[in-house]
C-alpha cells in the first residue's frame, strides 16, 4: 500500500489532502492579502498620498496607510473587492492541484437554479437574524442607543458598510469552500467504501465537517464550550444545503447575510467579535445562557433556537423546489474531470428515467 498515493484514484491519500488543502487555504488567504494592501499601496503611490522616501519603518507605514484608508474609505472597498474576486480561483488551483477536478464539483455549478438558492440563502439569512434580533429588542434583552455607528467621528458610512459586505461575502464564500465544498466532498468520497453506503458517508461527513468547523471557532473571542457546540449546529444549518442538493448556493447566502445583519446591521457580536461599524448601535442587556452575551447570539439559546428554525426551512424550501429533500449521495462518489455528475437541477426526480 502506498502511503501517499491512492493508485485507484490517482491522487493523494484523504489525510494528505486535507492537510494540504488547510495549507494552501492558509497561504492563499495570506497571499490575497497581500495582493489587496499592495494595490491599495499602489493608488496611494499614483495619487501622490504617499511617499516611497517618507522614510517610515514598516510599522509607520502600515499605520500612515490606515489612517488614509480611514478617511477614504473606498479604499476599504477596493481592498475588500480584491479578496472576494481572488477567493474562487484559489480553489480552482486547489480543485486541480489536490483533486484533479473542477471547482464546479464543489458545488459551484452556476446555472439559473443555483443563483435562485443562493437568493433564497441570502433572504433566509437576513430573515432568520430579524426574527433573533425583534426577540431582544420586545424582551428588552437589547436596546437601540443610536444610528449609523462608526468607529470614527466624520467617517463616511456607507462606503465602510459596503466594504464590511464585501468582506461578509469574502467569509462566506471562503469558508463555505473550505469546509463544505471541499472537506466535506472529500471526506464522504473517502468513508464511500466497504459496508458505508453512499448516504451514510455523507452524513457522518456533514457530522464531521460541522464538528470541525466549531471547533475552528474555539479560539474566537469569548468563546465557550456552549458557544463551540452552538457553531457545530451553526455549521449543520449551513450545510444541510449542500448536504441536500450538492450545491454551495444555499450555504453561501446563508453564511453572507446571517453575519452581515448579526454585525453590521443589528450591531450585535458575531462570534465573539464586536462589529466597528452597524446599522443600529446597541447596548445589550439579558441574560447570557439566551442572547450569547460577548460571543453574541451564536453563543446563547436563542440562537440555537433560530438556527433551527434555519435548518427546518432549509428543508421545507429543498422539498418544496424539488419535490423532495433527500441526501444528495453523488457527493460520496468521486470522479476526476472529464467524468461530471449531473447538476442539483438536472438529476432525475423519483420515478424519472434518466436520459443520456
Amino acid at each position: 500500500m502506498n502511503l501517499f498515493i491512492n493508485r485507484t484514484e490517482r491522487r493523494l491519500h484523504l489525510g494528505w489532502r486535507i492537510a494540504l488543502q488547510l495549507l494552501m487555504h492558509l497561504l492563499g488567504v495570506g497571499l490575497m492579502s497581500a495582493a489587496a494592501a499592495a494595490l491599495v499601496f499602489a493608488v496611494l503611490l499614483a495619487t501622490g498620498q504617499l511617499a516611497i522616501g517618507q522614510g517610515l519603518s514598516l510599522p509607520q507605514l502600515q499605520a500612515a496607510i490606515n489612517s488614509l484608508m480611514s478617511r477614504q474609505p473606498l479604499l476599504l472597498v477596493l481592498q475588500q473587492g480584491v479578496m472576494v474576486l481572488l477567493a474562487v480561483p484559489l480553489y480552482v488551483l486547489i480543485a486541480r492541484l489536490l483533486d484533479r477536478r473542477s471547482v464546479k464539483d464543489y458545488g459551484l455549478r452556476l446555472n439559473p437554479v443555483w443563483w435562485r438558492d443562493l437568493g433564497f440563502g441570502l433572504l433566509l439569512g437576513g430573515v432568520l437574524m430579524s426574527i433573533l434580533f425583534g426577540v431582544e429588542l420586545l424582551l428588552g434583552w437589547v436596546q437601540v442607543t443610536g444610528r449609523f455607528a462608526t468607529p470614527q467621528p466624520g467617517m463616511f458610512f456607507w462606503p465602510v458598510l459596503l466594504a464590511s459586505l464585501l468582506h461578509y461575502v469574502y467569509v462566506g464564500i471562503s469558508e463555505e469552500l473550505m469546509s463544505r465544498g471541499y472537506q466535506l466532498r472529500n471526506i464522504a468520497e473517502s468513508l464511500n467504501r466497504g459496508r458505508l453506503s453512499p448516504r451514510t458517508a455523507v452524513l457522518i461527513s456533514y457530522a464531521i465537517t460541522s464538528s470541525i468547523f466549531g471547533l475552528l471557532h474555539m479560539a474566537n473571542p469569548n468563546a465557550s464550550l456552549f458557544a463551540g457546540l452552538n457553531i457545530i449546529l451553526a455549521g449543520l444549518m449551513l450545510g444541510l444545503g449542500m448536504v441536500l442538493t450538492g450545491s454551495l448556493a444555499i450555504p453561501i447566502g446563508l453564511h453572507i447575510t446571517w453575519n452581515f445583519f448579526q454585525g453590521n446591521i443589528f450591531g450585535l457580536p458575531v462570534s465573539g467579535r464586536a462589529s466597528a461599524i452597524s446599522l443600529l448601535a446597541v447596548e445589550q442587556a439579558g441574560p447570557d445562557f439566551w442572547t450569547g452575551g460577548l460571543f453574541g447570539p451564536e453563543g446563547g439559546m436563542l440562537g440555537v433556537l433560530v438556527m433551527l428554525l434555519g435548518i427546518g426551512l432549509t428543508w421545507a424550501y429543498i422539498r418544496l423546489t424539488r419535490g423532495r429533500a433527500g441526501v444528495h449521495t453523488p457527493l460520496a462518489a468521486y470522479r476526476p474531470a472529464g467524468q461530471t455528475e449531473l447538476a442539483p437541477a438536472e438529476a432525475p426526480q423519483p420515478g424519472e428515467v434518466p436520459t443520456a
